[in-house]
Order: structure tokens, then C-alpha cells, then sequence
């Protein structure tokens, strides 16, 4: 709960096995985020999810395909989804590589979700991420949707008795709270390229 940024929120990640088995709750998702520097941008957001998240629904693919659920599917290299403002400020498209730290990703399609941080980022397996911002068996966040809205107040007590060290927030108060995190982020990074 005290943590600047998502970026820097380290939970483990045997938390959402133990949601999941909570009686109001139908899903969990983690998520991985982290800034990187690519060869063309010096500060990038990479975004990390399970090729299988309920999250990804909202990530329209406009070009491309998502992420292959079965490694089978995957191809050879390291999948990607680039957001759709990242992929005209670079000049990618789907087949083209992007180099992320000492890794080579093939970028299988792009992405918009209408949340300009989202659409300037990329998108990629949750253990790729893991292993790029070097946190094994660690995550972000995780995002849970309860089985009935109703049963939120129920969820978020037995939460609070079982995790008291972490925050527990509602869609539409997180989203405020990270809209005004991104900018303060952003303007944090900014000057410290102008310093």
C-alpha cells in the first residue's frame, strides 16, 4: 500500500492461488509492470499477463493477433503486443522485432485499449515480465472479479484479515489513484532527462 508506483509493488505471487480459492471469487489476475529502455525510447512501460488473463478482453486487437495461450502456438522468439500509439511512434508492425533490455521480441500484434499509458506500452507473458524486471515469483498487482458485485464488502473484509499488509481498492478508486500516479511518474521522468 505504500508503494510509488506499480512498478515498484513486489507481492508474491502464491497470493492468487489463495484468492482464487476464496468463496467470492471467480477470477484472479496478476499483472507485472515495469519501465524499460528500448534502443529507440529510453523509457518505456512493459506491461506483464498471463496469455489466458480476463484483462486482455479489453485489449482491442487492431492489427496482428494476441498473445498464443499454448507455447505450441507461440512460434519461435518471445511474443509481444505493442500498443497502438508505441507502434506508430516506432514504425512497427506485426512481424517486426522490438529489443527489450538483452532480450529480442517478435511483435505478434497491436494493440489499443483507449488509455493513452496503456497504448505508448507493450504487452508480455507474465513470465517474461517476471524475469525482465527480475522478480521471481512476484507480481504487481492482482486484479479480482467477485462472482457478485454484491459480495464485495464480504471479500473485502476477509481480504483485510488475511492480507492485512496489502491494499485492496475498487476498479474506479484504483483507476483515479494510477491516472494521478502516471502523470506524477511521467513528469518525475521527464525532468530527470532534462537533468
Amino acid at each position: 500500500p505504500d508503494t510509488f508506483s506499480l512498478s515498484y509493488s513486489a507481492v508474491d505471487e502464491a497470493i492468487g492461488e489463495q484468492l482464487l480459492r476464496l468463496p467470492e471469487v471467480a477470477e484472479v489476475s496478476s499483472m507485472v509492470q515495469g519501465l524499460v529502455q528500448t534502443p529507440e525510447n529510453p523509457f518505456f512501460f512493459i506491461f506483464g499477463y498471463a496469455p489466458a488473463s480476463f484483462l486482455l478482453e479489453r485489449f482491442q486487437i487492431i492489427a496482428g493477433q494476441g498473445l498464443a495461450i499454448n507455447p505450441g502456438q507461440a512460434g519461435r522468439g518471445r511474443q509481444l503486443l505493442l500498443g497502438a500509439a508505441a507502434a506508430e511512434a516506432l514504425g512497427k508492425a506485426p512481424g517486426d522485432t522490438l529489443r527489450i533490455g538483452q532480450s529480442l521480441y517478435r511483435i505478434v500484434g497491436v494493440y489499443r485499449t483507449g488509455d493513452a499509458f496503456e497504448d505508448r506500452g507493450a504487452v508480455i507473458d507474465l513470465k517474461d515480465a517476471q524475469a525482465q524486471f527480475d522478480r521471481p515469483h512476484k507480481v504487481s498487482i492482482f486484479y479480482v472479479r467477485l462472482k457478485d458485485p454484491e459480495q464485495s464488502e464480504r471479500f473485502a473484509q476477509r481480504a483485510a484479515r488475511l492480507w492485512p499488509d496489502l491494499a485492496l481498492s475498487s476498479t474506479d478508486t484504483y483507476a483515479s489513484k494510477i491516472s494521478m500516479v502516471n502523470v506524477l511518474q511521467a513528469y518525475v521522468t521527464g525532468i530527470a532527462g532534462l537533468a
